[in-house]
């Protein structure tokens, strides 16, 4: 996957479009923080959130829908589902929600969903 930090790419919520070479992405609170620092969000009942590149780790708490292009080390989120087109290097897991993904290195886990993967690598 190599070094993510010198990739941009573009992070969408809700139709905002947030161009960044950051690596970590928390979602939480109707907040998001990339590597540390906070972006401003409308307020909106549903999340959805499009991430075009890698990233390595992304955490949310509440969403509609997450879409990756690329490659990630690590995604998980409680309410929610996850298609991610690339790989996952170590665990992606949702609490309700449907996992769509490629190879996993570590583990796929949804208590109230779906999963749809190629393989897991362990």
């Amino acid at each position: 996957m190599g070094n993510h930090k010198n990739k941009n790419k573009m992070v969408i919520v809700n139709g905002k479009t947030i161009n960044t070479n950051g690596s970590n992405i928390v979602i939480s609170g109707g907040k998001i923080i990339l590597d540390g620092k906070e972006v401003a969000l409308e307020d909106a009942k549903e999340i959805n959130i499009e991430i075009t590149g890698n990233v390595d780790v992304l955490n949310v708490d509440n969403c509609n829908q997450i879409n990756i292009t690329g490659d990630s080390n690590e995604v998980k989120t409680h309410n929610g589902s996850v298609d991610i087109g690339g790989n996952v290097k170590g665990s992606v897991s949702t609490h309700n929600g449907n996992i769509d993904c490629q190879d996993v290195g570590g583990n796929v886990s949804t208590r109230n969903g779906n999963i749809k993967h190629r393989k897991i690598n362990q």
